[in-house]
């Protein structure tokens, strides 16, 4: 290739090696750069890809099938460039064949020079006319959409009239400005006539008139009707056209749809007349600022544009006295900074501040905002915060001398909390004592250790015993929830077979279940083997379930324990059902308070102590888990505690 930045890039096709070694020859001869081809693929690679190629000079027959003609068709499917083939048949099939695609001419093999030169000058000259007309042809096409689309847009149409002849054309667009169809109505002065507004018919007509006679340009407003009622605003401009005797002859316009313009206009002047209004009356001290920079473009200063009533009032200044002047004829050099530093971001920014300020003059605290309504300008806000700054600062040394107060009673209740667990402590070891005696003595009376006894002696001690019993496990009880409120409760984990748990417990109660004839059954998942828990604990919580379960089971009925384990969360659910008389959803919340039982009253039914959900659920928690509740009334209940799966290291 030569370094002329000009030099035409011609691709040659052609696999007979000594034809295109001779045509390569011949081509460069006349000044142009070659590149050859001799097969398909590396043919329709280049004359793809390479976009220095210019001309391809195609081979119409490469030999084992290969037409030129396919070769050209894809090329072209990808990219305009011109083609002409080359042949070493003159048969009319064959010229036939190539004339469906070559444009640009075919040439035999065995041209001369001159008339390869001619060809392909003329391939360049007729490749650059059509460029040229397809150039040409879509800057029409463009210029007419965007004329199309400014008269859609814009809501305009065009008018052309013949003073002469009076014939007037108008545009489609025209006649949809108008709100008239172009097929039931005709462009004329009766039929404009008819659709303006009477008021405005006579202006129209005589603003015409004069812009023909004086030689200026028409400009117009008016209002027209539409066929439906509405009412439209136009505004017509227009242009004479005048013979060599200064005659109108023709005159040529626009007429725009300017009614949401004129509405803009109408809604713009009541929004500044109820600006004003607004301003004037607001309640709120007011004000409108212009920022003043130097030559870095730095915030220096700031002018007061306006300021309403209410600022006077709380300020205690006069309008003259500030609007108008700058704030460094007003303001101290440190106050002028401080409102600098605030107001500028506010200005640059568009983001709204917020301050607090205080005037000396009038001894009075004011809250207010910044923000910017328009470019370089701040406007302000304000309101007398004078009374809540007092309230606030009053009700501040009432809560700090009623944290004060609240500091002693906390001390004094963590005194008294102490108090009643040593006071309970006490109390349980006092009562544990003598009542363990007592359970021994009739356990001894029981056994006839000191002699025989008779029925009714014997169901005398048993009463002794089972009510010693029930006292000693309410005092257990109630000890153990004075632990856990006082955090004094912990876990001794150590590998434990919750199936033992389970049947130790169930042992328990069986012989209630059986006086009441209640079936018992249990169900546990075979995966859990030993886990890490709480033994006792564990036993406390299903001892505490399955004797609820029990108590309220009327005779007949069913108590199970269900153990199964989720692997995939880790987790443990426990669960005790029953079908007895059921809670009612309402009542679900209450469950767990401490001294709460749902069929409390003079003619409660089931005895206890209401304790003993209260220390499930802190046992659960100790545990890390949580106890949750299905119950319907009427049909049973089942109590739920979700624990961690930890399984028991290996021995």
């Amino acid at each position: 290739m030569t370094d002329n930045p000009q030099t035409k890039r011609i691709l040659l096709v052609e696999d007979d090696t000594l034809i295109a070694a001779a045509e390569a020859h011949s081509i460069k001869n006349l000044g142009f750069d070659v590149i050859q081809a001799c097969n398909e693929q590396e043919a329709i690679r280049l004359g793809i890809n390479d976009p220095q190629i210019d001309l391809i000079l195609m081979d119409i027959d490469l030999g084992r099938g290969t037409e030129g003609i396919r070769i050209a068709q894809e090329i072209l499917r990808q990219r305009e460039i011109p083609i002409i083939f080359l042949t070493a048949h003159t048969e009319r099939n064959m010229i036939n064949r190539v004339r469906g695609i070559a444009r640009y001419g075919f040439l035999p093999k065995n041209m001369s020079a001159n008339a390869l030169l001619s060809s392909i000058e003329a391939a360049f000259d007729l490749f650059d006319a059509h460029q040229q007309t397809r150039k040409i042809e879509e800057k029409l096409r463009q210029a007419n959409e965007r004329l199309e689309l400014a008269q859609s847009a814009s809501h305009a149409g065009i008018w052309d009239w013949d003073v002469v002849t009076g014939e007037i054309t108008w545009t489609d667009s025209l006649f949809e400005v108008f709100g008239l169809d172009p097929s039931q109505s005709e462009a004329s002065f009766e039929t404009w006539n008819r659709i303006l507004h009477p008021d405005d018919r006579e202006t129209a007509n005589r603003r015409i008139e004069r812009a023909l006679q004086e030689h200026t340009r028409l400009d117009s407003e008016y209002r027209i009707r539409l066929p439906d009622g509405r009412q439209r605003w136009i505004s017509a401009l227009g242009k004479g056209v005048y013979n060599e005797q200064g005659e109108a002859v023709r005159m040529t316009g626009i007429c725009l749809d300017i009614t949401e313009r004129k509405q803009t206009e109408a809604a713009l002047k009541a929004s500044e007349e109820r600006y004003r209004y607004l301003f004037s009356g607001l309640v709120v001290g007011c004000s409108l600022q212009e920022m003043i920079y130097n030559q870095a473009g730095a915030a220096v200063d700031y002018y007061t544009l306006d300021v309403n009533h209410a600022y006077e009032t709380m300020l205690g200044a006069q309008a003259a006295d500030v609007v108008g002047h700058k704030a460094s004829e007003i303001l101290p050099e440190a106050e002028l900074k401080k409102w600098l530093e605030i107001f500028a971001p506010v200005v640059s920014s568009g983001q709204i501040a917020h301050y607090n300020m205080y005037s000396p003059l009038n001894q009075k605290h004011f809250e207010g905002s910044a923000f910017r309504p328009e470019p370089g300008k701040f406007a302000t806000t304000f309101i007398d915060v004078t009374e809540r700054v007092q309230a606030e600062a009053e009700l501040e040394q009432r809560v700090l001398e009623r944290t004060t107060e609240l500091h002693q009673a906390n001390l004094e209740l963590k005194r008294s909390s102490r108090l009643k667990d040593e006071f309970l402590a006490n109390m349980s070891h006092e009562l544990r004592t003598p009542l363990s005696s007592i359970l021994g003595l009739a356990e001894v009376l029981q056994v006839k250790v000191y002699g025989d006894l008779n029925d009714r002696q014997i169901k005398a001690l048993l009463g002794i015993r089972e009510s010693g019993e029930h006292l000693l496990s309410m005092i257990n009880n109630i000890l153990d929830l004075s632990k856990m409120e006082a955090g004094k409760m912990e876990l001794k984990l150590a590998p434990v077979n919750l199936e033992t748990v389970i049947q130790a417990c169930l042992r328990m109660v069986k012989q209630i279940a059986q006086h009441k004839q209640l079936r018992l059954s249990t169900r546990v998942d075979t995966a859990i083997g030993l886990v890490m828990a709480d033994e006792q604990h564990a036993k406390q919580i299903l001892l505490n379930l399955l004797s609820n379960a029990v108590k309220f089971t009327p005779a007949g009925g069913s108590v199970g324990v269900d153990l199964d384990g989720d692997q995939q969360k880790q987790l443990l659910h426990l669960s005790v059902w029953d079908t007895g008389i059921g809670i009612p959803e309402e009542n679900f919340q209450q469950l767990f308070e401490p001294f709460v039982q749902l069929d409390g009253g003079l003619a409660r039914q089931y005895e206890g102590t209401g304790l003993g959900l209260t220390l499930v659920h802190h046992l659960v928690e100790l545990h890390g888990g949580s106890i949750s509740l299905q119950s319907k009334v009427g049909e049973g209940s089942r109590f739920t505690a979700t624990l961690p799966w930890i399984p028991a290291e290996p021995a």
